[in-house]
C-alpha cells in the first residue's frame, strides 16, 4: 500500500515536472516567433515553468472530478489558469513593486493582470492538453519502474529547489531595485544600477515589460540627478557651453533650428550617451566642418544632419509611430517632423532619410548625405561605449580611452 501511494505521488512528481518542461517550450517558441531572438522565458534558469506544470495538474484534478468529460475541465481550467496568472500579477505588483507584463492595452483586461483574449489561448491549449498530451505523457510514465522514478524525481527536485534559491535572490534583486526607482534619490548609486542591470539581464529579456519599466525608472534617476547636479537645460547656456557661438557661421545657420519649440523637444529624450539635441548638434558640427573643408554644400550639411534624428521619444521603451523597427523607421519620422516645422531641399532630405543606410534600404545620393552617414555612426558608437561604460561597468569601455569623446565643438 506504501509503495502504491508512494508511486502515485512519484507519478504526480514527474508529470509536474514534464509539463513544466513542455510550458517553457512553448513560451521559448513564442518568444522566438515574437522577438526573433532566443530569449529564456520566465524566472527560473532551468528550461521548465512551474505554473505551467502545477496548472497542468490541477486540471488533471478538474477532470477527473468532471469524470473527464471535455467541455466542463476545459471552462473550469480555463478559470483556474486564469485566477492563477491574476494571483501571480497581484503578488509581483502588490509585493515586489513592478509588473512582469501587462495587458492594459487588450480588449477585455481586467486590471492589465489578465484579459479575454488570453483567457481563449488558455482554453484552447487545455483542450489540446486533454485530448492529446495527458493520454500520452500519463501512460508513459506509468511505465516507467518505480525504481527508476525515485532517483529521478530527487535529482528533478534537487536542481528545481536549487535554482529556486537563486530565483528569490533574483526576486530580492528586483525588489531593491524597485525601491531605489521610488525612494529618496539622494541614496541613488549609479554603481547600485549597474550592478543590478547585470543580474536582472537575463529577467528583463524573458519580461519586455519589466524590462521597459527598469529603463523607465533609470531614466527617472537619471533625470533627478542631473538637475541636481545643475545640469543646464536651457538652450542658450547649452550653446554658451560648447562654445557655439565661436563659429558664428555655423551658429547662423542653424539657429533657426535651435529656436524651434519642437525641434527643442529632442533634449527631452535620451539617445545613446545624451540626448537627442547633443547627439544631433555634434553630428551637425563636425559635418559641418568637414563638408567646409571638401568644399560641398556645408549650408544644407549643417541642417539636414542637425535634423536627421528629429523623433520625440525614447528609443529604449516607445515603438515607432507605425511599429516597426526604430533603426529602419526613425529617419521617416525624423522626415516627417523636420518638413513640418522647415522648407527642406533635396540634399537636406537626402541626409535625413538615408543616415541609416545600409540598415534601411535606399542609398544617399549626395556625397553630403555620406559624410553626415559617416559622422553619425562614429559618433554613434563611441557614445554607446560610453553608455555600455555607464551601465556596465569600466571593462568594455577601456578599449576605446584612447578615443575619447570630445566635450566641446573647438574649431
Amino acid at each position: 500500500m506504501a509503495i502504491l501511494l508512494n508511486d502515485i505521488i512519484l507519478n504526480a512528481a514527474l508529470l509536474i515536472a514534464v509539463y513544466s518542461l513542455i510550458g517553457w517550450v512553448l513560451e521559448f517558441v513564442y518568444k522566438l516567433i515574437l522577438n526573433k531572438k532566443i530569449i529564456n522565458p520566465g524566472m527560473f534558469y532551468g528550461p521548465y515553468l512551474p505554473i505551467y506544470g502545477l496548472s497542468a495538474f490541477g486540471i488533471i484534478l478538474i477532470s477527473k472530478f468532471f469524470d473527464n468529460s471535455c467541455i466542463p475541465t476545459i471552462l473550469a481550467g480555463t478559470v483556474m489558469v486564469t485566477a492563477f496568472e491574476y494571483i501571480i500579477g497581484t503578488i509581483s505588483e502588490k509585493y515586489i513593486g513592478v509588473k512582469f507584463w501587462d495587458y492594459s492595452d487588450q480588449k477585455f483586461n481586467f486590471k492589465g493582470r489578465i484579459c479575454l483574449k488570453y483567457s481563449l489561448f488558455w482554453a484552447i491549449l487545455i483542450g489540446i492538453f486533454i485530448l492529446f498530451i495527458y493520454p500520452l505523457t500519463s501512460v508513459r510514465i506509468a511505465e516507467i519502474p518505480y525504481l527508476y522514478k525515485l532517483p529521478i524525481s530527487i535529482f528533478l527536485f534537487g536542481i528545481f529547489f536549487y535554482d529556486s534559491i537563486l530565483t528569490i535572490f533574483v526576486m530580492l534583486d528586483i525588489k531593491k531595485t524597485v525601491e531605489v526607482f521610488n525612494r529618496n534619490h539622494n541614496f541613488f548609486s549609479l554603481d547600485f544600477i549597474k550592478n543590478q542591470y547585470i543580474k536582472l539581464y537575463r529577467i528583463m529579456n524573458s519580461f519586455s515589460y519589466f524590462k521597459k519599466e527598469y529603463w523607465r525608472g533609470f531614466s527617472k534617476t537619471q533625470t533627478i540627478i542631473s538637475a541636481n547636479k545643475g545640469i543646464r537645460e536651457d538652450i542658450a547656456e547649452i550653446i554658451n557651453g560648447v562654445n557655439l557661438k565661436n563659429d558664428k557661421e555655423y551658429y547662423e545657420i542653424i539657429k533657426d533650428i535651435l529656436e524651434n519649440i519642437e525641434f527643442r523637444k529632442t533634449m527631452q529624450y535620451r539617445h545613446h550617451y545624451g540626448s537627442i539635441f547633443d547627439h544631433s548638434l555634434y553630428v551637425s558640427y563636425y559635418s559641418y566642418r568637414i563638408t567646409k573643408k571638401l568644399k560641398l554644400d556645408y549650408i544644407s550639411t549643417a541642417r539636414g544632419a542637425l535634423l536627421h534624428d528629429f523623433f520625440l521619444y525614447d528609443w529604449r521603451l516607445d515603438n515607432p509611430e507605425k511599429g516597426e523597427n526604430h533603426g529602419k523607421e526613425h529617419p521617416k519620422t525624423a522626415l516627417r517632423n523636420a518638413s513640418k516645422q522647415f522648407v527642406l531641399n533635396e540634399i537636406e532630405q537626402d541626409i535625413i532619410i538615408n543616415h541609416m543606410w545600409p540598415f534601411t534600404k535606399t542609398i544617399p545620393k549626395s556625397k553630403e548625405a555620406f559624410v553626415v552617414l559617416i559622422v553619425d555612426k562614429s559618433l554613434a558608437s563611441k557614445e554607446l561605449f560610453i553608455e555600455t561604460k555607464n551601465i556596465l561597468g569600466n571593462h568594455v569601455s577601456n578599449l576605446l580611452k584612447k578615443i575619447p569623446l570630445k566635450k566641446k565643438y573647438d574649431k
